[in-house]
């Protein structure tokens, strides 16, 4: 089961991953997000820097993207850690820097006895998450990422493009209570499925690879 309570049909879940963070001050709107849903450069790629990736792996222009952007970091100057697994307080993390950029709030760090706390207070004032146990650090599952990203932001930035009617996702049934994140993501163009039969997957891991590719398609209009 889920470390997330379920309320109003949100339902979140565990993954595991290296992220760099900011861990003290005020976060604030900066110009790496994009209320206006365009993005700055604010880091210079150098091909080949990450030795896990070369440039012909899948992600290698997902990864360089997300690092001239700011949106990532590899866990080291000279690795990124594609194969990685993102947890739960680095998906909330993430998802509360994107709803803050969206909406010009600032998240306030400089006094927390505990990093990440600010964040996950955030979070829960605004709908992304309600209740958890505190096991942050466990790995997130897929459902969990899609649905705490998908309440970081409004409706209008994420439009359907696809077409993809209820019931068309083999392992997601319309009932389940992240269902209408999940559809809301293929529909956007942001997920197309793990497998030729659009598989979900509901309850494996995220890859920062896939993170990667994730972050670029929200907000790549």
């Amino acid at each position: 089961m889920s470390t997330f309570g379920i309320q109003k049909g949100e339902y979140y879940e565990k993954n595991h991953i290296a992220f760099t963070f900011l861990v003290s001050g005020i976060f604030l709107v900066s110009p790496a997000f994009a209320s206006e849903k365009t993005l700055q450069k604010v880091n210079q790629y150098t091909p080949g820097q990450f030795t896990d990736v070369p440039d012909t792996l899948w992600c290698a222009s997902n990864v360089q993207s997300v690092y001239e952007y700011g949106l990532m970091n590899g866990v080291s100057d000279s690795y990124f850690s594609v194969n990685g697994e993102l947890t739960v307080i680095q998906s909330i993390v993430m998802a509360c820097r994107i709803h803050a950029n969206y909406y010009g709030n600032a998240i306030d760090t400089a006094d927390a006895s505990v990093w990440y706390q600010p964040y996950v207070d955030y979070a829960k004032a605004h709908k992304l998450v309600w209740e958890a146990d505190g096991a942050y650090n466990s790995p997130a599952r897929r459902e969990t990422f899609v649905t705490i990203f998908s309440y970081a932001m409004p409706m209008e930035a994420l439009k359907a493009i696809n077409d993809v009617e209820d019931g068309a996702i083999p392992d997601v049934a319309v009932s389940a209570a992240y269902a209408q994140s999940v559809y809301r993501f293929y529909r956007a163009g942001i997920l197309t499925g793990s497998n030729s039969n659009g598989d979900f997957n509901s309850n494996s891991s995220i890859q920062r690879s896939e993170v990667a590719a994730i972050l670029i398609r929200m907000f790549d209009a």
